[in-house]
């Protein structure tokens, strides 16, 4: 199996059984997936092998991208930054336009506290002048 269907798997497999933000729970440059802490498993559970546990994959699990040969390292970081790299790209434009939404809520929100200020103002002004019209009469 490729290189690029072992990344898809696991991908697939991630997006259905790890928590849905595990793309950005990675640090994609500290990514070494030879090292049982910072590849993909170790970084989202803290090691490989209770990875493959909470993923119910069997030792080895040769139809994923978990785990690889040492000829096969720079050939399977470059795949899983290029497969997950449109995604995460597309997750933080979405981040950046909810940041924009929220300041925008934000300032309708004081827009919205400015004018219920001048509300009552203006109410309490209009209570003054009929008491005043009322003295008058």
């Amino acid at each position: 199996m490729s290189i690029a269907s072992r990344v898809k798997n696991s991908i697939e497999l991630l997006d259905s059984k790890a928590p849905t933000n595990w793309r950005t729970v990675i640090n994609w440059e500290c990514l070494d997936l030879a090292n049982c802490q910072l590849c993909v498993l170790g970084q989202l559970y803290g090691d490989y092998d209770i990875g493959l546990y909470a993923l119910s994959i069997a030792s080895g699990g040769d139809d994923y991208a978990f785990a690889c040969l040492d000829d096969e390292t720079a050939k399977m970081h470059t795949e899983w930054r290029k497969q997950t790299k449109e995604v995460l790209t597309l997750l933080n434009e979405l981040l950046e336009r909810k940041a924009v939404v929220m300041l925008e809520a934000d300032k309708l929100n004081i827009q919205r506290q400015a004018l219920d200020i001048a509300d009552e103002a203006i109410d309490r002004q209009l209570t003054d002048l009929q008491k005043c019209i009322n003295t008058l009469s």
